[in-house]
């Protein structure tokens, strides 16, 4: 999450103490961004991975590659067309997600009811930066092995997020055989269970949820989408014990299904 961001869930929790216009006036001042806050993010990121301090760690491969797409698309960014969100309404935050395949960088609209209660309920990618993709023959010389092996690692599954290409396969740049996972996990609800949602009530209507851990208390963040183009959403928290607990039944009870991995790091 954005420093914005937790402070916007800061300003919730104090909300009491105001009343709804003091807490709706702060709520939009703290919601406020432009495309240079934006960059100065992903300045952060590269400056956090050139030094060993992001949340993922890459071998030197990985790395390099990782910075010099992040370098391309700041230079990108910076004559893309990016809305003033100080003119659209409702409240606004923003995230860059960083994939296996590509660089993204969404804008959430934020609805306040009259209880004080925050919603996010629309979601907008307003660009995105497209990784390299690899043959196996590329594939096999960058990491000097033979091609029959990179083949027998797509089979056995060993290298995530591959696309067929013809007779031949792409293989995510970012991708190697040590490639760490993430700490974020994606399932779609193929259908619902009662005990589940007896239990966490924002699974009542869920199609896909997205589960992140988060580095500074340990926490759970967990992403609920409720329509399949992923624009009716809610946030919650889960302390490590009971996110332990919803990831296992996730996995366990017959009403979801793991999706690929391919979510590197979520800010």
């Amino acid at each position: 999450m954005t420093e914005k961001e937790l402070r916007m869930l800061e300003l919730e929790r104090q909300s009491k103490e105001r009343t709804f216009e003091e807490f709706e006036e702060d709520f939009k001042k703290y919601s406020m961004f432009s495309k240079d806050d934006v960059l100065k993010k992903i300045d952060k990121i590269i400056f956090e991975i050139e030094n060993d301090i992001f949340i993922v760690k890459f071998a030197t491969t990985e790395k390099e590659i990782l910075l010099n797409s992040l370098r391309e698309a700041y230079s990108e960014f910076v004559h893309s067309l990016f809305p003033d969100v100080s003119f659209l309404p409702g409240f606004w935050s923003y995230n860059i997600q960083i994939n296996i395949t590509s660089i993204d960088i969404y804008i959430t609209k934020h609805i306040i009811d009259v209880d004080k209660k925050i919603y996010a309920r629309e979601q907008m990618l307003v660009y995105r930066y497209d990784i390299a993709m690899l043959s196996v023959n590329e594939y096999s010389n960058k990491f000097n092995v033979a091609k029959t092996t990179v083949r027998d690692w797509i089979r056995r599954g060993k290298l995530s997020n591959v696309k067929k290409n013809g007779s031949d396969w792409l293989i995510p740049s970012l991708v190697s055989p040590t490639f760490e996972k993430s700490r974020i996990m994606r399932f779609k609800i193929t259908k619902e269970n009662s005990d589940l949602v007896k239990e966490f009530p924002f699974m009542k209507g869920a199609k896909y949820v997205l589960i992140r851990k988060i580095k500074s208390n340990r926490n759970y963040y967990i992403t609920t989408f409720y329509d399949d183009n992923k624009t009716d959403i809610d946030d919650c928290y889960l302390d490590t014990k009971k996110a332990e607990i919803f990831i296992l039944k996730l996995l366990s009870l017959d009403c979801a299904e793991e999706e690929s991995d391919d979510v590197i790091y979520y800010v």
